[in-house]
């Protein structure tokens, strides 16, 4: 096992760090608040900020010599690389230093017999191979954390692998798989006392109502989508409640009741307007033009498919009009032409009109 690269002398080799043993509180405080320092500097986006401080946080472990909590530290280390790719051109580099963080992490867990430590670092395995687009991999190391956390009995953490391994088959289009896995997770992580449960049940719940909606399950769908809703609600997270309010007006359009699918697009849309949220804005409104186009109330539908494309005044995002299509509605439109002009503008969109972002893609 090559951990000696984690030390920050060749003092302190392996064979010296302890299992078990009296840690000095202060090295425990120190190490308890660097962890916490770094994943609030993760859930911000600060992905560098929270590298840092992760390897210092690693360098206390080391002077605890506690094997496994170095272990997390490397998976923290780990995590922080991954998503530090999201930002670089190198990220083949950044996802390879990552699984080696996390490959060491598992040969620390497993030489210590802990098995929540595993589970997490085959979680984040996981999560490196479906990085890579390796489903395969990720469907074997979400299958092992699974059986790993099992054996904690901590529902929490085998709720948390069953909802990747369930979001690892809505990656392969195998939905019912996606929305097996997902419900059962949901289901024990009801049960779970932890206020971070819930926020994980949530997301379970929505993944196996999209997946439902992606087998045409449309009630169940429904079903699922709003229980998901009220929870996002009672934790006033409001982006997601946006977008699981536009998956549910999706539902309801697919089922035929389009004034239901009206009044959730609706709702969608205020509420990605209120958070500035620009581009969920764009993709309520042209869910809405569709709907008033569909109910027969042109004027209604020309007036969203304009405020959707005006929305649009990025360069990125102009890229993606058909240009001599959407001046030619201009035209149309300011000549009152506006059977014609609409017509243009349902090709002008078409293109544009997408789903809410999920973990399956």
């Amino acid at each position: 096992m090559q951990i000696q690269s984690c030390f920050s002398s060749s003092s302190q080799a392996p064979s010296r760090l302890c299992r078990t043993g009296a840690i000095a509180p202060s090295h425990a405080a120190r190490a308890a608040q660097l962890k916490a320092k770094g994943w609030q500097a993760y859930h911000q986006g600060q992905y560098a900020d929270a590298l840092l401080t992760f390897r210092i946080y690693l360098m206390e472990c080391q002077a605890m010599m506690d094997l496994a909590a170095i272990g997390d530290a490397l998976n923290s280390i780990g995590a922080a690389t991954l998503r530090l790719g999201d930002t670089t051109t190198d990220r083949v580099s950044q996802r390879s230093q990552a699984a080696t963080c996390f490959r060491q992490a598992l040969e620390l867990a497993n030489l210590v017999g802990n098995a929540a430590l595993r589970g997490q670092s085959l979680i984040y395995l996981g999560q490196v191979s479906q990085d890579a687009d390796l489903m395969e991999n990720a469907l074997q190391f979400y299958q092992q954390a699974v059986q790993a956390f099992a054996t904690t009995h901590d529902e929490q953490l085998v709720g948390q692998a069953l909802v990747e391994l369930g979001v690892a088959y809505g990656r392969l289009n195998q939905y019912d798989q996606a929305r097996h896995f997902c419900t059962l997770a949901a289901n024990l992580l009801h049960d779970a006392d932890a206020e971070a449960a819930e926020v994980t049940e949530a997301e379970a719940i929505y993944h196996a109502g999209v997946a439902a909606y992606e087998q045409s399950y449309y009630p169940k769908a429904i079903a699922l989508l709003e229980q998901a809703v009220s929870i996002w609600v009672s934790q006033e997270d409001r982006h997601q409640e946006s977008n699981a309010l536009t998956w549910l007006g999706l539902a309801y359009q697919a089922y035929g009741q389009l004034r239901a699918a009206l009044c959730y697009f609706w709702d969608a849309w205020v509420l990605s307007k209120n958070l500035g949220d620009r581009a969920s804005e764009v993709m309520n409104l042209l869910w809405l033009g569709d709907i008033y186009d569909q109910e027969e109330m042109p004027l209604s539908a020309l007036d969203a498919y304009r405020q959707a494309i005006a929305l649009l005044d990025a360069p990125e995002h102009r890229q993606y009009l058909d240009l001599p299509t959407f001046t030619l509605a201009q035209m149309l439109d300011q000549a009152g032409e506006l059977d014609q002009a609409l017509d243009c503008y349902r090709q002008v969109v078409q293109p544009l009109k997408i789903r809410p972002k999920t973990r399956f893609q």
